[in-house]
């Protein structure tokens, strides 16, 4: 009886090593998203401007690698961009508080 049972049990195994492997590789990796993702995370000390350019640049890069949006650190890119991208700055300048001036 033992005997009968191993052959099931190899294909079980064999069947979900295929499926884990084939789902692996399905989810790809780029060395541009590593490094994207690691500029993303330094994004709270960058310019307007600068946030601006490096949406394009990602954008750019996933228009032209349509399975970077795969990629496991693209929602997290995103996540990082739409975090510094609504910022309010308001600036007092209080140099001249108490000092008032009057031209006739």
């Amino acid at each position: 009886m033992r005997r009968s049972l191993i052959p099931h049990f190899i294909l079980i195994i064999v069947s979900f090593l295929y499926l884990a492997c084939s789902k692996e590789t399905s989810i790809s990796c780029y060395p541009e998203m590593q490094a994207y993702y690691a500029e993303s995370c330094n994004l709270s000390v960058a310019t307007t401007d600068s946030i601006r350019h490096f949406s394009q640049k990602v954008n750019a890069f996933v228009t032209s690698h349509s399975d970077a949006v795969e990629d496991p650190l693209y929602p997290k890119i995103k996540e990082n961009i739409r975090a510094v991208s609504f910022r309010l700055i308001i600036t007092i300048d209080d140099e001249w508080d108490g000092e008032y001036y009057m031209n006739f």
